[in-house]
């Protein structure tokens, strides 16, 4: 995907790795008629997870339900010619039921869940050819606004997808101190979180960081430096 005069984007080229894989959930999400509910999400900077419709909780808050990893993402950026190149390579767990899970594992269990508890009829498979399609029309659409408009036309529907949204994190880098996540950064497109007391009462200090220096461990609610 090439993007034309490097110097007069609407917005930095940190932000094609958030478009990419929001594309993706939101083909997951239009794949068939009633996929428009499918548990999938994005874990920032650049992973897709789905919830585990058998994980039983009396609360819904996303702090007690049980996520899987279904999908990631690479970019390599170039200059060439006085234009970026960017490669993207976007993986996702389509049919394979092991060792980790896919997203027809998903539809069985809603199928045998939730969608039969609720006389609902039951989705279809995914296909890897339909959704791939599906995936370049939507990601064709997005990167064409995204070069006009930048990431601010996208932004209320990545928070909108997200897991992230008023979590309580630990940041390794920094003393292992607690902090809320508040969003990304319209500049650089680091995540912003926002230092807490013991009583997870914003303390009014914050931090910005980079999504190509860090990952999220959402098992530990632990932001930690890449390895």
């Amino acid at each position: 995907m090439p993007l034309h005069d490097r110097n007069n984007l609407p917005a930095p080229l940190v932000f094609v790795q958030y478009i990419v894989s929001l594309a993706m959930v939101e083909a997951i999400r239009s794949f068939d008629s009633g996929f428009e509910d499918f548990p999938v999400k994005l874990k920032w900077p650049n992973d897709v997870y789905c919830e585990n419709p058998d994980f039983k909780q009396d609360s819904k808050d996303e702090d007690n339900l049980e996520f899987y990893k279904v999908g990631g993402l690479l970019i390599n950026s170039n200059v060439l010619d006085n234009q970026y190149v960017l490669v993207a390579g976007l993986g996702v767990n389509v049919n394979n039921y092991a060792p980790s899970i896919s997203l027809n594992t998903i539809v069985n269990k809603l199928n045998s869940g939730v969608r039969k508890t609720k006389n609902l009829p039951p989705l279809r498979h995914f296909t890897i050819e339909e959704l791939l399609a599906k995936y370049y029309v939507i990601l064709g659409a997005m990167f064409t606004k995204f070069r006009f408009m930048g990431f601010s036309a996208f932004e209320d529907l990545y928070y909108k997808r997200w897991l992230h949204s008023n979590k309580i994190v630990t940041l390794e880098q920094h003393n292992n101190v607690k902090a809320k996540i508040i969003g990304i950064s319209k500049d650089y497109g680091m995540l912003i979180v926002e230092e807490v007391d013991r009583n997870n009462k914003p303390i009014g200090k914050t931090y910005e960081l980079q999504p190509d220096g860090n990952s999220f461990d959402m098992m530990k609610g632990l932001l930690k430096k890449k390895a």
